[in-house]
């Protein structure tokens, strides 16, 4: 699981749909008590809360319909109240939540910034593919994105050279490479191959291809979301 830092229109409709689940996994996680990374249970729910925000109104931008709301935002683990600056009596005061320290620096949240557009131009082969049209984009967003691009035909795609996960279901047996995600490899082996040229069998028939999972998959959000 992770957590995107982009803006969420810059994601296309699968990773847009996959982090909604996983902010829901999250607050599970936060809810046993068992922290998440670097989000801590008693401090930011406030914070997972406006993520989750953020990605519900992306998914109505895009008519995804959405009917499992997190807890009001004031119940939230880690939102409490400020005084606002304001000068009236009685002092008005708003909430607020809690941040993760990498958003409070500035190096590593651009570092994050860079490396999430660098993945999904990994995941999508080479060309930006997200909803915000590309001259919509802020200016160092798309500069980020033709340096991705540029690296990744330079190099001839993902090399598949960092973290893997061991494959389940159809894709049992294999490892799945976890910078594209569009890779696997047979177990033991040093071949990869894009998901799509993989035939598997399950049940004495072929499973469908990626394609054909994300066209199945967008017609069910479209009447459930998440």
């Amino acid at each position: 699981m992770r957590i995107w830092l982009v803006p969420f229109g810059e994601l296309d409709d699968q990773r847009l749909l996959g982090q909604h689940q996983e902010l829901h996994a999250i607050w599970g996680a936060l809810q046993r008590g068992n922290p998440w990374g670097k989000l801590q249970p008693h401090l930011h729910g406030g914070y997972l809360h406006s993520l989750h925000d953020a990605v519900v109104r992306e998914m109505l931008e895009r008519h995804f319909n959405h009917h499992t709301p997190f807890p009001d935002y004031g119940m939230m683990p880690g939102v409490h109240a400020v005084k606002t600056t304001t000068e009236t009596y009685p002092p008005k005061q708003m909430l607020a939540h809690h941040l993760p320290d990498y958003l409070r620096d500035g190096t590593e949240y651009q570092k994050r910034l860079w490396t999430d557009r660098w993945h999904l131009i990994l995941r999508w082969g080479g060309e930006y593919k997200g909803r915000t049209p590309w001259m919509e984009l802020r200016q160092i967003a798309r500069e980020q994105y033709v340096v991705a691009s540029s690296r990744y035909y330079a190099q001839g795609g993902c090399l598949h050279d960092e973290n893997t996960e061991p494959g389940e279901g159809r894709w049992k047996g294999f490892d799945i490479c976890l910078l594209c995600k569009s890779n696997v490899r047979l177990r033991g082996t040093d071949l990869w191959m894009h998901k799509d040229a993989v035939t598997v069998r399950t049940g004495g028939s072929s499973a469908p291809s990626d394609s054909e999972g994300a066209e199945r998959d967008r017609g069910a959000a479209g009447t459930e979301g998440s």
